[in-house]
């Protein structure tokens, strides 16, 4: 006799349980991107109610240490969502450019323009983690594609 359908179970097993963490590093990482759009929102709000040497006195740390943690905290997940990478990469690259446009015109043409920039970056942080949700469903629908982080 073959032991043909054990192993077909322990691999279908294999392939549930694959498709579990897939989904759960990509709502962790969604979670990440949510809470990195609020931040930078709280800080950017910052910068247009509070006095700039405040704002950039207490709001950059405070942001500094909130980014850390948040990055740590997504670094030590066991699991990557597939397309992770240039989904990062492109939400960061975004991220920059309404950061500093942020500052630029928020120093030089009024404060509105830091909730403007603020308000931009939650819509795009949004949108990457619905994309991020999005690809990892799509993935675990067509196959599994978590891919295991190297210890």
């Amino acid at each position: 006799m073959s032991s043909a359908p054990h192993e077909s179970t322990a691999l279908l097993d294999q392939a549930d349980r694959m498709g579990r963490a897939a989904l759960r590093a990509s709502r962790t990482y969604a979670t990440y991107l949510v809470l990195f759009g609020l931040v930078c929102l709280g800080t950017l709000t910052l910068f247009a109610t509070a006095p700039l040497r405040v704002a950039l006195l207490v709001g950059m740390p405070v942001f500094a240490v909130a980014v850390t943690l948040l990055s740590v905290w997504q670094g030590r997940q066991p699991a990557r969502p597939r397309h992770m990478t240039a989904v990062h990469l492109t939400t960061i690259g975004v991220f920059a450019a309404l950061w500093a446009g942020s500052m630029v015109l928020g120093t030089r043409s009024g404060p509105s323009w830091f909730l403007v920039g603020g308000g931009a970056i939650v819509v795009v942080t949004l949108l990457a983690a619905v994309v991020v949700t999005k690809l990892a469903r799509r993935s675990v629908a067509g196959g599994t594609d978590a891919r295991p982080v190297a210890p």
